[in-house]
């Protein structure tokens, strides 16, 4: 070989190199890009799939064959017990069977079952402190509050307000934002309502609905707490609380005649009044106890994350209630899901 030959072999060699950097320099970066794009498409594909899921059973809840009682025997839960060996897991939770730090009056807190749960003396004041700065969200701190084992079990953050067990302050509290300087005489007039004990949305509206606007979503006179779902020591706390100043007459009898019934039947509101003996006046009972659940957190989740929708079933006139998502949040599966 010549060093003619050897030098043009040397140079062909430089440039097959140098045409070698600059193809990758400029396809380099395409490559990477794609590969992003793809894992872009594929992530927003299996939010998609997350987001269908929830919407398949917000589409659900309302073809209950007893729309007027939720409980563990309706079809939504044969619904989501099929999807359990699919790719995507389904969960739905009763979030609202609990007394709702931000709409029940202090005078119940205060009563000795019910504060005996709290983690301090001076808790009921921080809870007034916390509702007229705001309210309490799931990011509010409790710390010193309200002990962790007896969130979401007796205590919760979802609920309506009913006008028999909330105190004006409160519910002027709530709606001071929405309706401003008419609030105060309007929420004096929301816990006066004396057919509040009828669970009769229609007439309540018919009465409040025009003057509450918007803030018709706050306030309702059904049963806040749903006996199917209820946590057996609330519903015992509750059946041992004070009623139009005295004691209900057989709470303990109550408290077994439910437990057994949700194990194997619906618990209709007709049955659940002949369950709980009350004396004139104890009405207020079943404020609070009642058979429909008001809040669900529906979950779907796959193998990296999981989402959570909170739903609120919103009351209508004649019975035609609505359900609404209410918010929604995203948790990598390491992430608690409360």
């Amino acid at each position: 070989m010549t060093s003619q030959s050897g030098s043009a072999t040397l140079y062909s060699l430089i440039a097959l190199s140098f045409s070698s950097l600059l193809l990758s320099a400029l396809v380099g970066p395409q490559i990477v890009m794609a590969r992003r794009i793809a894992i872009h498409e594929a992530e927003m594909q299996r939010k998609l799939q997350l987001e269908e899921a929830i919407m398949s059973i917000l589409l659900a809840l309302p073809s209950d064959p007893t729309p007027r009682i939720d409980s563990p025997i309706d079809p939504i839960w044969a619904t989501i017990s099929r999807t359990q060996n699919q790719s995507v897991l389904l969960s739905i939770e009763d979030v609202s069977s609990s007394l709702n730090l931000n709409t029940i009056g202090t005078t119940w807190l205060s009563q000795d079952p019910i504060a005996m749960e709290l983690a301090t003396a001076g808790a009921v004041r921080e809870i007034q402190r916390l509702r007229s700065s705001g309210g309490i969200s799931p990011r509010t701190s409790l710390e010193g509050i309200v002990p962790q084992d007896a969130m979401g079990s007796i205590f919760g953050i979802y609920g309506y307000a009913h006008p028999r067990l909330i105190d004006k302050e409160g519910l002027e509290a709530l709606l001071r934002p929405r309706l401003g300087d008419s609030s105060s005489t309007l929420a004096a007039r929301i816990v006066s309502y004396r057919n509040a004990y009828e669970g009769n949305y229609s007439r309540f509206y018919s009465m409040f609905g025009k003057d509450l606007g918007q803030a018709a979503l706050i306030v309702s006179p059904m049963p806040l707490i749903n006996v199917h779902f209820i946590d057996e020591r609330l519903l015992r706390i509750i059946l041992s609380l004070q009623f139009n100043g005295e004691p209900l007459p057989n709470p303990d009898a109550a408290l077994t005649a439910i437990t057994s019934a949700r194990g194997f039947r619906e618990i209709t509101s007709e049955s659940l009044r002949l369950m709980v003996d009350t004396r004139e006046g104890q009405d207020e009972v079943f404020a609070l106890l009642g058979v429909q659940t008001w809040f669900w957190r529906i979950g779907a989740e796959d193998s990296e994350r999981r989402l959570r929708a909170i739903v609120a079933r919103i009351p209508g006139r004649e019975g035609n209630d609505n359900f609404r998502i209410i918010s929604k949040r995203w948790l990598k599966l390491e992430e608690p899901a409360s």
